[in-house]
């Protein structure tokens, strides 16, 4: 959400943010708000009739567009456990008309159960739903709320058919879920796109771990610059996004469209 609309929506009650957010996200998706530069690159690793996951869906921008790709013969598995939150996606999805998604109102780590999921405040009484994490985080404020974990290892196991693409936005849970998802790389070798975040030092990992992990795992990692994409042996400064592709899978020349 811009800046300009945060403040302004901040001297309005709760209850009528909550109202309005709905048609603002509806009216963002329709003018084609909410492109990342990776975004240019999706169309390169996602076919018709694939399976992918959107892992920290929030308002499904990315959601919207590997629906898209997949086409109505593929299916997009999107991940939000904000309840607030899934509620606009749940919102979203139905108005677009996005009959290949399927929604799940969970977190994704490395085990299965419940966890603490806190949404901190921008400002006094403003939540910053863009930032919400799992952990108990004493040193943040904001509204604290349980919410249901899920592995991508037990959705295997539970009949996840093969996935192969997966877009992970899980505000420093990165190093957990990838160790929840071992087995599942290891049988799919989806191409990952990761946002990297140092939010992670808080759970114990780091960029430099993840990074590990992968590379352990038969990735090489990515990031557009310029209209390409640039290896990555470690994290780079200033990087969030990475895309870690198979070490057997060439790397494109340049963005689709």
């Amino acid at each position: 959400m811009r800046p300009w609309v945060r403040r302004w929506s901040a001297k309005l009650g709760r209850p009528i943010r909550r109202w309005i957010k709905k048609p603002y996200y509806l009216y963002q998706h329709w003018r084609g708000a909410g492109r990342e530069d990776e975004m240019s690159w999706l169309a390169h690793f996602v076919r018709p009739g694939d399976v992918v996951l959107d892992v920290g869906a929030n308002v499904g921008y990315y959601t919207t567009r590997l629906a898209r790709l997949v086409s109505p013969t593929g299916r997009v598995h999107a991940f939000e456990p904000v309840p607030e939150t899934f509620d606009v996606l749940r919102f979203l999805v139905a108005r677009l008309g996005l009959q290949n998604v399927e929604l799940h109102r969970d977190a994704v780590s490395d085990a299965e159960g419940e966890d603490w999921l806190t949404v901190p405040d921008e400002t006094p009484g403003v939540a910053n739903f863009y930032l919400a994490h799992l952990g108990e985080d004493a040193g943040s404020t904001g509204e604290r709320t349980r919410v249901r974990v899920v592995t991508l290892d037990a959705l295997a196991s539970r009949g996840l058919p093969r996935v192969s693409f997966a877009k992970c936005d899980v505000e420093g849970a990165e190093g957990r879920l990838l160790r929840g998802a071992r087995h599942l790389l290891e049988r799919d070798t989806p191409i990952l796109l990761i946002e990297i975040s140092e939010m992670s030092r808080r759970l114990g990992d780091s960029a430099a771990d993840t990074f590990g992990f992968l590379h352990e795992l038969g990735y090489r990692a990515c990031y557009p610059d310029g209209g390409r994409l640039r290896l990555a042996e470690a994290p780079v400064a200033g990087v969030v996004n990475y895309f870690f592709l198979p070490r057997t899978l060439p790397i494109p020349d340049s963005a689709a469209t």
